[in-house]
């Protein structure tokens, strides 16, 4: 059997990061790969997944110490080190999607720095469903150079990343996120709802509620009461109570409760909704109307399970990945807006005016003379609106798994100089 490093942002309890985690993971078992996963060195998944039903290796340039801990930042460099050296028997590093080869949060060195072990060793790495940038610096341009450089192959999720490397005369393809693992590609099967999630897991077909997360980022204090604002006037325009993900259960579930306190207390029905397995996050999202959200992830299962979405951003970085997966689809359903807008004359109104509009083409709107139905959608509103959604994901998932099994291909037929 083959093995191989995989490296992404996983069990830092990030929903979106671990439902990807949780399909590379099934991927590569079910074709007799044993993944090794590099982790932060304190696990913290989001469906509670124990780290030792997994093979791992703690990942010690992946954490943040203070002055006081360079103690333990040394005795898990010391382990990082004895584990690492195993990985010379490896077959293959894999880098799976994500959104970390930016310059702001360091990961490029990490990157750099592990590329570079992997090429002394002969160990042929591919990078996965990435967002590549926004670059800003000379140092940072020539660190992803050298990353990209010596790729097996890169396969980019949106094409902002795709039009930067061909600047940069870097070959790459494009594919999409590696959350599309999860999507069904089989016509016949997993269609409920106007969604095509994976095995047609989703029961629930009322199609009520709005799915709102929030995402806790350096100034977002300025933006924090006007977006909550917004989230309860829509509800109260649509007639519809609100389900808060907690998209981050290590930093966000205090805003969380932020958002639950300013609802409930204004009149607007609410509740936190924690999802326990892969299987009940799909649920949540199969059963919503539509998704307000900052976070990329809830943006991209919210397009996987037909729902109307709202994606909000602050900064070019977050910019690019919501309207890099946004533009898959419908533009003329591209509700994709900076949080600057909230604090524009009107601006909190137009948004709300925009989203109820896409919400009622989608048959998602109960009508004066429809309120004392049960709340179900409008199947035919909903089919015609949606299929165009379905072919897309069906389109991103049959990419995505085609790049993934290239890559597997590749594994099986080599035997890297051993």
């Amino acid at each position: 059997m083959k093995k191989v490093l995989v490296y992404g942002a996983y069990g830092s309890g990030n929903a979106g990061d671990d439902y990807m985690m949780m399909q590379v993971l099934t991927l590569l078992e079910k074709n007799d790969i044993i993944p090794v996963f590099l982790t932060k060195p304190v696990w913290k998944h989001y469906f509670n997944l124990p780290q030792k039903k997994i093979r791992s290796i703690r990942f010690p340039l992946w954490a943040d110490y203070s002055h006081a801990n360079r103690a333990l930042k040394a005795i898990h460099y010391m382990r990082f080190i004895l584990d690492i050296i195993a990985v010379r028997n490896y077959d293959a590093a894999i880098f799976v999607g994500g959104g970390y080869t930016y310059e702001k949060f360091g990961n490029l060195r990490r990157i750099q720095f592990l590329s570079h072990f992997l090429r002394k060793h002969h160990i042929p790495y591919y990078l996965m469903g990435q967002t590549i940038g926004p670059l800003t610096t000379k140092e940072g341009r020539k660190s992803l150079m050298y990353i990209c450089r010596n790729a097996e192959a890169v396969y980019v999720r949106e094409h902002f990343s795709k039009e930067l490397l061909e600047r940069m005369g870097i070959p790459c393809t494009l594919s999409g996120d590696d959350a599309f693992l999860g999507v069904n590609t089989n016509e016949e099967a997993g269609i409920l709802n106007g969604s095509c999630v994976a095995k047609a897991e989703c029961t629930d077909r009322s199609r009520r509620g709005i799915l709102a997360t929030v995402k806790d980022f350096p100034g977002y204090e300025q933006f924090r009461d006007d977006y909550f604002e917004y989230i309860r006037k829509f509800s109260e325009k649509i007639g519809e109570p609100v389900r808060i993900l907690p998209f981050h259960i290590e930093n966000e579930e205090e805003v969380d409760r932020e958002l639950y306190k300013y609802l409930t207390q204004n009149g607007t029905m609410a509740e936190i909704c924690r999802p326990s397995d892969k299987s009940a996050l799909e649920e949540l999202f199969c059963s919503s109307k539509a998704v307000i959200s900052s976070a990329y992830h809830a943006i991209v299962l919210g397009k996987i399970a037909g729902c109307v979405c709202q994606a909000w951003y602050d900064g070019p970085y977050y910019r690019m990945k919501m309207e890099g997966i946004l533009d898959y689809y419908n533009r003329e359903e591209h509700l994709c807006r900076p949080f600057s807008d909230l604090k524009e004359p009107g601006g909190l109104e137009s948004a709300i005016r925009e989203l109820e509009e896409i919400c009622r083409i989608h048959g998602f709107i109960r009508t004066k003379t429809s309120m004392e139905d049960t709340g179900s959608v409008s199947k035919e509103n909903m089919n015609l609106v949606c299929h165009a959604d379905n072919i897309t994901n069906r389109r991103l998932a049959a990419a995505v798994r085609d790049s993934w099994e290239k890559v597997i291909w590749e594994l099986e037929n080599s035997s890297n100089g051993k």
